[in-house]
C-alpha cells in the first residue's frame, strides 16, 4: 500500500496526487528555491566571516606597519647590562 502524499495550503489539507501537474511542479520549484535560500544564506556566513579574517588582518599589518622599530628590533624595555 503507499502512502498518500499531502500538503498544507493556506491551513487546508490536499492530496498532492489530485493537484494538477502544474501545481505539483510549482510546489517542488517552491521546495527548491527554499533550499538554494538556505545554501546561499550558509555561503553568506561563510563570506561574512572570511571577510572579517581578512579585514582583522589588513589591520594587524597597517598597525604593524606604523609601530617604530627599535634599535636591532629589541624590544623598547630592554635594558643592556
Amino acid at each position: 500500500m503507499s502512502e498518500v502524499q499531502t500538503i498544507v495550503i493556506n491551513d487546508e489539507e490536499y492530496n498532492f496526487g489530485d493537484l494538477t501537474i502544474q501545481t505539483q511542479a510549482d510546489i517542488a520549484r517552491v521546495a527548491e528555491l527554499r533550499r538554494e535560500v538556505i545554501t546561499l544564506q550558509r555561503q553568506i556566513g561563510e563570506r561574512n566571516a572570511l571577510l572579517k579574517i581578512y579585514e582583522t588582518q589588513i589591520q594587524e599589518s597597517v598597525k604593524a606597519a606604523e609601530e617604530p622599530e627599535t634599535a636591532q628590533g629589541l624590544p623598547d624595555n630592554f635594558k643592556e647590562h
